[in-house]
């Protein structure tokens, strides 16, 4: 069963096109790897579904609902979170209160502090965050505000977690931890994930399926051991003849 499903999406910023003419679908329960070159589109149609971005045509379903021009907030309420290829945390506050604005923004739940701060601390624990707790954000290694970043993604409590590069910048040993933690979280949750990620390793072990963007348009659509042995993803992100 689709729980989400993206028809004729296109985006063009002035005259240059970001998005053809997209069609995709993500399953309830399926992890889909967002694969692409930079400036394929990935990110803007991360923005399109989140509500950041209108598009030009085309329409977004989530649960055979339109979501189209819905508010980045209604659209987190009904379900969908995303991360940010650049980490922004509120650098002034702690990370346990990052945690408890996010939770605030997807629920906007009355909960006393005290169980508010339970939340928290339970989504730190989740990705090891909690010793860092009353840390102020600022203070963080690159790594733990990748973990901050998806920590707050996940304190809304979705049902599909739009991930866009939470590895960037990370070192081996860090992008290896980042996909055991997400493994970490799915195997928590009843989560559907779409994933965008330079490091074809990662994204492979990570998805059951691939769709390869290519100047906004999806040129493959296939499993993990199918699409990066495609000619013409081959060609097109790794420059093979």
């Amino acid at each position: 069963m689709s729980l989400l499903t993206v028809r004729g999406i296109a985006k063009a910023f002035g005259g240059v096109r970001a998005l053809g003419s997209v069609d995709l679908h993500v399953q309830q329960g399926e992890t889909l790897g967002l694969m692409g070159s930079n400036g394929a589109g990935k990110t803007t149609l991360f923005g399109i579904i989140a509500g950041h971005i209108r598009p030009t045509s085309g329409d977004v379903w989530f649960h055979d609902r339109s979501i189209r021009g819905l508010s980045p907030d209604k659209i987190c309420r009904l379900g969908i979170a995303r991360t940010f290829q650049i980490v922004r945390p509120f650098a002034g506050l702690t990370v346990r209160e990052n945690v408890e604005i996010a939770i605030l923004f997807g629920s906007m739940s009355r909960d006393s502090q005290e169980i508010l701060s339970e939340k928290a601390m339970a989504v730190l624990a989740e990705v090891g965050l909690e010793v860092h707790a009353n840390s102020l954000a600022a203070t963080l290694t690159l790594s733990a505000r990748k973990r901050l970043e998806v920590a707050r993604a996940i304190a809304t409590d979705p049902e599909l977690l739009l991930l866009d590069e939470v590895m960037a910048g990370l070192n081996p040993r860090e992008g290896e931890d980042m996909v055991e933690l997400i493994k970490h979280i799915k195997s928590r949750r009843p989560l559907s994930i779409v994933v965008v990620e330079h490091v074809v390793k990662a994204l492979t072990a990570l998805s059951d399926r691939i769709v390869v963007l290519h100047q906004g348009e999806i040129i493959v659509d296939g499993l993990p051991s199918e699409v990066i042995r495609h000619p013409t993803v081959r060609s097109a992100y790794f420059g093979d003849e």
